[in-house]
């Protein structure tokens, strides 16, 4: 099989957010109908967190939930994504256990260049991001350094495109995604 998320080992940095490729696109647990089922059962032990599109360059990461509601549960607002104009993070997915099994196939297949900069993963993570198209996407990134060490991360926007990637993450921001 060949490697569905590609980084550059060579210039791997586990201090540092990096580009990656990838292949995840078309993998049936980031599907939307997966996702709608995820998303419900994420929701039951409170594992999401939403806003609306009301949200702007200018919201707080911290605030937006509270001050742009997304009134819709994770799953209406899944299955609907497209036209829900909502933002939402599926959060810790490992914790189901069909999610652990996608992220350790993520991380076991990046291991061996990780280890050559960074040997010693010991925490299996992930987050799975969902947007509206034309949405705002707040980043709120860490930088308490005891918090970030050996993440994964996957990043699904509405059309149903991927984006997974390791490292520290270290400044706030938004990006938006159409």
């Amino acid at each position: 099989m060949s490697a569905r998320v590609l980084i550059n080992p060579e210039a791997f940095d586990p201090w540092k957010i990096q580009a990656v490729s990838h292949s995840l696109m078309d993998h049936p647990l980031l599907q939307i109908e997966s996702l709608v089922e995820l998303g419900r059962r994420l929701e039951s032990r409170k594992l999401v967190r939403t806003h609306s599109g009301e949200a702007t360059a200018g919201s707080s990461f911290a605030d937006a939930p509270l001050l742009h509601p997304n009134r819709k549960s994770a799953a209406e607002t899944l299955a609907g994504i497209a036209d829900a104009n909502a933002w939402m993070s599926l959060l810790n997915v490992q914790a189901d256990p069909l999610y652990r099994g996608l992220v350790d196939e993520i991380l076991d297949e990046l291991r061996p260049a990780i280890d050559r900069h960074d040997p010693g993963m010991c925490f299996r993570g992930g987050w799975i991001f969902v947007t509206s198209p034309g949405g705002v996407t707040v980043r709120g990134l860490r930088t308490d350094e005891s918090e970030v060490v050996g993440h994964a991360r996957l990043r699904c926007i509405g059309n149903g495109s991927t984006d997974a990637g390791r490292g520290r993450e270290g400044a706030s921001g938004l990006t938006r995604d159409d």
